[in-house]
């Protein structure tokens, strides 16, 4: 692909991209589309440069229409060669798949995906946390220089482990309490 390819090539992006009417009709449902297929484990590189291909067709045929002057309806495909656009529908794909792996599609996934999504991000932090030695449903006591300690609330059970604090549900309060690992001990 010479200079002047690249330079149509991100023509045809831009100007697709930035086109509210084709990303409304037809950007957001292929990402909707892409994302759920990635999230059920069934995506593939060359069907989402696929879905892509048929947004480039979209964008062409607007471009040149708006820009080709008379009778470019007719010659878009010349103006867009099928190699130019297959070059801006891979690029899409590949940028989809950078993006998706971020979590930027998750707000598009069905809402039966976004809680399996949720149970293995949650699902992998229990496991780093139990690596480190707290998960859920186990015994602790706090430290005896907590208030908590001092007040007669000293066992619980762990009900939920976050990123730095540690929900316990205590004995004899009955309270849940959020403490930091180091102010809780193994029993």
């Amino acid at each position: 692909m010479g200079f002047d390819d690249h330079g149509l090539a991100q023509e045809l992006k831009l100007f697709t991209e930035n086109d509210g009417d084709i990303y409304r009709q037809q950007t957001q449902p292929i990402l909707k589309n892409l994302a759920t297929k990635a999230a059920r484990g069934i995506y593939k590189h060359e069907g989402g440069a696929k879905l892509f291909m048929y947004l480039t067709e979209t964008g062409a045929k607007k471009c040149a229409k708006k820009f080709g002057g008379p009778g470019a309806e007719k010659t878009w495909h010349e103006m867009f060669p099928i190699n130019i656009r297959r070059v801006v529908a891979d690029e899409w794909a590949t940028e989809f798949e950078v993006e998706y792996k971020n979590g930027s599609y998750e707000s598009m996934l069905p809402k039966k995906y976004q809680a399996a999504e949720v149970e293995k991000q949650q699902k992998a932090q229990d496991a780093r946390l139990a690596a480190m030695g707290w998960y859920v449903g186990q015994r602790v006591s706090m430290h005896p220089a907590t208030d908590a300690f001092m007040m007669g609330d000293r066992y619980g059970d762990v009900v939920k482990v976050g990123k730095t604090k540690i929900s316990v549900k205590m004995d004899r309060s009955g309270k849940t309490r959020l403490v930091s690992p180091e102010n809780l001990e193994h029993v």
